[in-house]
């Protein structure tokens, strides 16, 4: 472990330099960019605000165009984070390098009393690129969701909806050889790299557009399943309507399904409405509802803790400078509604100021775990 962070190290500082360089003038063939964050989170109880956790957030994107044909992409992600969760969970650096993934990327560089530092490359591959053919291996992200907040299709990586702060989303160790044929049309296969096999996901995706809708069927291995899936992106007259359905075939089979639609007001308005049905979720709110959705890497095949949930978002720009928004939840089978407002301001050029809220509220038998509430601010710096 002591050799991998000081590769870690050496190439964060290398980072660092390089893109200190690079602000003023960016060589032609290499483009760097990335953010700088500061947050800090209270719990709200009884009208008075409780300690909770900080992060100061780094992250560096650094591609290379070796030529017209091939690039390398890396993602360097840096977090210093301190208060209640540190101190509460032991061994915490080791916490965080649990992603789900065999290649070992990241590691906790400074452990102290309620604080760890921690750093992990979440991209790092080299791609090929043709008129026909793009081909990539190594730590990648491969989207094949097609619904705004919930991905039945997107098997290789699972996102966690209340990760609000994690926008590039998780990665996967890989191969990903896509195809493309005449029009939009393309075929594509990708397989993860695991230590054994029943953990590997292997996936053939088949994309086309037709009456002006945008399909995939996908169809493969996920874990020890065998996966079928159907995923579409259109619109509805003016409504934008997206869907998703995946069925997993195998000693604990699964069926899981997401509906959107989502439509911009002539007051510049924007509403989205959504659901989930998730076969494996909980069917009752006998157990404690808020601890299932503090999950570091959800698993596809269950996307909410419980089975049925409904969403509906407000956003509206305010200004040129500000937004505000609400998504409310409806959490069926756990009797709980969880609200998310969100208010944004831009302080300037590349600098943003945000705050969030998430607020969980059950009717459950656990009265300890009723509700919680998360308020969460955060100062942003875009190079």
């Amino acid at each position: 472990m002591i050799s991998t962070l000081r590769i870690h190290l050496f190439l964060w500082v290398i980072l660092w330099l390089g893109a200190a360089t690079s602000w003023g003038q960016q060589a032609a063939d290499i483009s760097i960019d990335g953010y700088v964050r500061v947050m800090q989170n209270t719990t709200l109880r009884s009208k008075l605000f409780s300690p909770g956790d900080g992060l100061l957030h780094n992250r560096i994107n650094v591609r290379g165009y070796l030529n017209d044909h091939w690039n390398v992409e890396l993602g360097l992600r840096n977090r210093i984070l301190w208060g209640t969760t540190p101190k509460t969970i032991p061994n915490y650096g080791a916490f965080l390098n649990q992603d789900g993934l065999d290649l070992n990327l990241g590691g906790a560089w400074w452990e102290g009393k309620g604080a760890v530092g921690h750093s992990t490359f979440d991209r790092l591959f080299i791609a090929y690129r043709s008129d026909q053919w793009r081909i990539a291996l190594g730590r990648q992200r491969i989207n094949w969701g097609k619904n705004i907040i919930w991905n039945p299709n997107d098997v290789f990586n699972a996102y966690n909806f209340f990760d609000f702060d994690y926008a590039e989303r998780p990665g996967t160790d890989a191969l990903s050889v896509q195809y493309f044929l005449s029009g939009s049309a393309l075929v594509e296969f990708a397989t993860n790299g695991t230590k054994r096999f029943d953990e590997n996901t292997s996936m053939v995706r088949y994309a086309f557009n037709k009456n002006q809708y945008d399909w995939q069927f996908i169809m493969g291995k996920y874990k020890r399943d065998f996966v079928l899936g159907v995923g579409w992106e259109g619109v509805l007259k003016s409504v934008g309507f997206k869907g998703e359905a995946s069925y997993f075939m195998g000693a604990e089979s699964a069926f899981n399904a997401s509906l959107s639609f989502d439509y911009y007001l002539k007051n510049g308005l924007y509403v989205l409405i959504s659901s989930l049905y998730n076969q494996k979720g909980f069917t009752s709110n006998e157990t404690d509802p808020f601890s299932n959705f503090s999950g570091y890497r959800l698993n596809v095949k269950q996307l909410m803790p419980n089975q049925n949930t409904v969403l509906l978002q407000l956003s509206k720009a305010l200004a040129v400078q500000s937004s505000l928004s609400l998504t409310t939840l409806y959490a069926h089978e756990l009797k709980g509604w969880i609200l998310v407002p969100q208010w944004g301001y831009s302080l300037g050029q590349n600098w943003q100021l945000d705050c969030v809220g998430q607020f969980f509220y059950f009717n459950a038998q656990t009265a300890s775990s009723s509700a919680t509430e998360l308020l969460f601010l955060r100062m942003a710096y875009n190079f």
